[in-house]
């Protein structure tokens, strides 16, 4: 709390105050020019005084400032009777006082209470600032000078100069090469000079190592032993055959191997180039390359090369060695795998987009009134699933969603039509695990009297690393009805372990929550239907208002997931969002329905094998 000083020529009551005031107004809070005001900040957060000093009636007291007149009239706030002895608080003498008694500003106990004392032991709750750097060996240092001299507990820091240690320093295992390493680290981790140790790993000695005679079959051998050894030993005939050779299981002895001819393909393999390496009855070896494809999941290449030229559906997944697609397959919500190159500049789609159903229109002539029909919704996309070692070609992926089925009109003069109903709902699309979330009814109309009915909402979808679904079109409202409250497109959770970093995206797409359950990510959220228009039908005056029908919401474009080892691959995607139904007009009095929303578009995800963890 900050403390100021003042000095004032005496002050005087205004009034005549009792013993117990706490608030009351003196004179002369001017300084000595006559005209300027003594402020409330002029006296820090309190200021002391006497009342009547140097009396019989003497009473100490401290005071705040509210106000101050032009004419230097201050109003105070006021606490009465402090004590002359420490602690300097309540518990002095109070007296009442007429007006026009002296009030000194003064050096009150209390004042000096604030003040710190050199033989004192002090609490300061304020902030002293001292020189950034100490003159002295006893002098205070700042946070800022300490920080900057001090080894501290935490964080990292560059230690300059020689430090000598009395005890033992505690160390962390070395992770870096620049880090010290622990006894624990140094003990497990090198080749000492006695003892009996386990050494993993190649080594690669500048000279040869000496090693003492062999005497167990697991030592090495030396020089001399061999030496000896091969002088000793019959001569055997040198085979005529050249390649590689490894021993014939059958074999009884040495003499006996197996020959493999140095083939092209067993050359390229050994030498871990190229493509070559596929085992095969004439090749027993395999690149590394090649191994990478066997583990990674792109599939057995069961259903071998195949060239789309036409329109093909797919039925089940599928498993290629090559796949060239110019014309347009359609998968069908199943997966592709190829274990070799995906190429061609046709289409690889999900399925044939599926709309909403426009709401039904009255008929005319009964004079009745009909709140419209609200729209169907769309279907959405389904995902595009392509396993590729090497994805290649312009080929384009698609998967688009389903627009949304427009709301009818309110109308006032309805007939033999009937009440308007709702749009169809969008069928699902797809026979695979991938498939479009199919759409929702649209509400029906209503007449007479009543409130539009409400559209429905989209199918919710958790896990799901695609976008919440698109709501349908508020109903329109009549006279004194409102319309029906619009179909909420559906919700998503997205899942707790993304597989789009990970190896196991290789053993299919679903996600691995934190408790361990795996749940397919296979759902796409679902679009909202449109909502019914209102109807009133006041004392038979027919056309005293109908509101239109919602429109159905467009559904949500596919998602696209290419996992590969190599891309060249420079086509395009067409993942779009379907458009939302079209509102109903409104009747006479009535107000239009809403237009349903456009769905959200599709993320094309690619995935690089080479980089996931």
């Amino acid at each position: 709390m900050p403390i100021k000083f003042i000095q004032l020529q005496a002050c005087a009551l205004e009034a005549t105050i009792n013993s117990s005031a706490t608030a009351f107004d003196a004179a002369g809070f001017l300084l000595n020019d006559g005209t300027t005001k003594v402020a409330t900040t002029d006296i820090g957060d309190v200021c002391y005084a006497t009342l009547e000093p140097r009396t019989e009636r003497e009473e100490l007291i401290s005071f705040t400032i509210d106000s101050v007149t032009d004419a230097g009239v201050a109003t105070l706030t006021v606490v009465r009777g402090l004590s002359q002895i420490s602690p300097y608080g309540s518990g002095g003498a109070s007296f009442s006082h007429q007006a026009g008694t002296n009030l000194v500003i003064s050096n009150n106990p209390g004042l000096f209470d604030k003040l710190t004392a050199k033989a004192n032991d002090e609490t300061v709750t304020g902030a002293w600032s001292f020189p950034e750097t100490p003159s002295t060996g006893n002098n205070p240092v700042t946070k800022t000078y300490f920080e900057a001299q001090a080894v501290k507990l935490t964080g990292d820091q560059t230690v300059a100069g020689e430090k000598t240690f009395s005890g033992v320093v505690n160390v962390e295992d070395a992770i870096e090469d620049t880090e010290p390493v622990t006894k624990g680290q140094f003990d497990t981790a090198s080749v000492k000079l006695t003892g009996d140790q386990t050494v993993a790993g190649e080594k690669t000695f500048s000279t040869s190592p000496k090693v003492p005679d062999a005497t167990a079959a697991d030592e090495p051998f030396t020089k001399g032993q061999h030496d000896a050894d091969a002088a000793a030993s019959s001569a055997v005939a040198s085979p005529s055959v050249r390649g590689s050779a490894k021993l014939d299981t059958a074999a009884d002895t040495p003499a006996d191997p197996e020959v493999l001819t140095a083939t092209a393909d067993r050359v390229a393999a050994l030498a871990g180039g190229g493509t070559a390496g596929t085992p095969d009855a004439d090749n027993q070896f395999m690149t590394e390359e090649m191994a990478d494809v066997e583990i990674a999941g792109f599939g057995d290449s069961s259903d071998g090369d195949v060239v789309i030229s036409g329109t093909v559906t797919l039925t089940e997944n599928m498993q290629y060695q090559n796949l060239t697609v110019t014309g347009t397959l359609i998968t069908d919500g199943y997966t592709i795998k190829v274990r070799d190159t995906i190429d061609g500049a046709g289409t690889i789609k999900h399925s044939v987009p599926t709309n909403g159903g426009d709401a039904s229109l009255a008929g005319s002539g009964d004079n009745v009134n009909y709140g419209g029909g609200g729209g169907g919704s769309g279907a959405s996309g389904g995902w595009v699933i392509i396993y590729a070692t090497n994805w290649a070609g312009t080929f384009t992926i698609e998967s688009v969603g389903g627009n949304g089925g427009a709301g009818s009109y309110g109308t006032i003069d309805g007939g033999s039509g009937g009440i308007p109903t709702g749009g169809t709902a969008a069928a699902e699309r797809g026979a695979g695990i991938y498939k479009g979330t199919a759409g929702k009814v649209g509400a029906n109309g209503v007449n007479l009297n009543n409130n539009g009915q409400d559209g429905n909402d989209g199918d919710d979808a958790s896990p799901s690393l695609s976008s919440a679904g698109s709501a349908g079109g508020d109903g329109g409202n009549g006279d004194n009805y409102g319309g029906g409250d619009k179909g909420a497109g559906g919700a998503r959770t997205l899942p707790t372990i993304s597989p789009l970093e990970h190896k196991f995206l290789l053993s299919g797409f679903f996600s691995l929550n934190a408790d361990g359950e795996l749940k397919n990510l296979n759902k796409i959220p679902g679009a909202g239907s449109g909502a019914g228009g209102a109807s009133d039908h006041n004392d038979n005056v027919y056309y005293s208002g109908a509101g239109g029908g919602g429109g159905g919401a467009g559904a949500n474009g596919g998602d696209a997931l290419v996992v590969y080892k190599k891309k060249t691959w420079t086509g395009t995607s067409t993942l779009t969002g379907g458009t939302g139904g079209s509102s109903g007009a409104a009747g006479t009095n009535g107000t239009a329905g809403e237009v349903g929303e456009d769905g959200s578009d599709g993320t094309l995800n690619e995935v690089n094998y080479n980089t996931l963890m």
